[in-house]
């Protein structure tokens, strides 16, 4: 029950930190297409219903974010999970490292490098959820 009651501002809080962070290209929508619930489906903005075929990327180690490397995630990893019929990710962002040092204060490199991975998965069209975790505090 108490996360229930802790998750809207958390959530408030970390895409409030990314709106000041997130630098769209030029030709990208304003508004990015959303996944919703349709009954027992999930719909595209078309109504298409949408099966997920994904990945789960959790870095559970110091920074907590795959490092942009051939041992984390880089653009060719987004590219062969395009390539290879994967259309979703779960990214786990853990509290730790959104707010390392102090409650309520963020870690703006953290994010950042989280919108790293999000724009790399986005020129794949992979669609993303994020899944904030509290399990190392």
């Amino acid at each position: 029950m108490k996360m229930r009651l802790l998750l809207p501002p958390m959530l408030a809080l970390l895409l409030g930190a990314c709106d000041t962070s997130l630098e769209l290209d030029d030709d990208a929508p304003s508004n990015p297409p959303q996944l919703r619930r349709d009954g027992r489906w999930l719909v595209d903005p078309q109504n298409r219903v949408v099966l997920l075929h994904g990945v789960n990327l959790v870095w559970k180690i110091a920074p907590y974010v795959p490092p942009a490397t051939a041992e984390g995630f880089l653009d060719a990893d987004a590219q062969w999970l395009a390539e290879n019929g994967f259309n979703s990710a779960r990214l786990g962002t853990l509290w730790v490292g959104i707010s390392p040092h102090a409650s309520g204060q963020v870690s703006q490199p953290y994010l950042d490098a989280w919108n790293r991975v999000v724009q790399s998965l986005a020129a794949q069209r992979i669609w993303m959820l994020f899944d904030f975790h509290q399990d190392l505090l």
